[in-house]
């Protein structure tokens, strides 16, 4: 079965400009797949390059060397060289980010915020609207908040927007970062139970979960990200 992601050799530093230039490895050797219907999630203490993994995959992070190929119908790109208009273009078709933090335009009602993300996803807009209900009323955010922006809400509310906008179109490449770090038990239930739909639909998923009852309840392989910071130590 062709991987929906790949990353080959992958490495990644960051170069402290305001302490002389130091440059500080994060990962080197990359090389891990995600097929469809497969969850596998990124284990490892914090700082170990989990996060700047999936924004690499995501075209946010720069890559030092090596590929990272995302299946696109028949093609396949890599990320790494890849112009902007190319991103955008799997950004929309098939990469969804969901990250633990939500930005939108303000003063937007957040069923607008919803049913945007479902549009540009290739949703038509009764089914992007019928769609953002239903996973709106699936987290258990209250229909009378739906016509207010998501600035107003609470953190937990907030990131039941979040994770509405990334799961609402039928992307085959889910990047989830902590997704579910703010949520009480019965949400987290209620992601798990969608993300487990995406993954029988044929979805891939590439997740960060440091709740362990959330990475057990969705993941089909865990690999440890330390596993690649030999270059740390060079």
């Amino acid at each position: 079965m062709t991987a929906l992601l790949t990353f080959q050799d992958v490495a990644k530093s960051f170069t402290l400009h305001l302490r002389g230039g130091v440059v500080l490895p994060v990962v080197g050797g990359v090389s891990l797949s995600v097929a469809p219907g497969e969850c596998v999630v990124l284990g490892g203490p914090s700082g170990a390059g989990k996060s700047s993994l999936l924004k690499m995959a995501y075209g946010n992070y720069r890559c030092d060397a090596g590929a990272i190929l995302v299946r696109d119908g028949d093609a396949v790109v890599d990320v790494v060289r890849a112009d902007p208009r190319r991103m955008l273009a799997l950004r929309a078709r098939v990469i969804a980010y969901v990250s633990q933090f939500l930005r939108v335009i303000p003063r937007v009602s957040t069923l607008d915020v919803v049913e945007a993300a479902g549009r540009e996803g290739g949703l038509s807009e009764d089914a992007a609207r019928a769609r953002a209900k239903d996973l709106l009323a699936r987290l258990n955010l209250p229909e009378r908040l739906w016509s207010l922006p998501p600035a107003t809400f609470s953190g937990g509310e907030q990131q039941r927007v979040n994770i509405a906008r990334g799961l609402i179109a039928d992307r085959p490449l889910l990047l989830l970062d902590e997704p579910t770090a703010s949520l009480d038990a019965s949400n987290r239930a209620v992601v798990a139970a969608l993300v487990r739909e995406k993954l029988a639909a044929g979805a891939g998923v590439l997740g960060i979960f440091h709740d362990s009852e959330m990475r057990d309840a969705v993941a089909t392989r865990i690999v440890d990200v330390t596993r690649f910071a030999q270059a740390r130590a060079a």
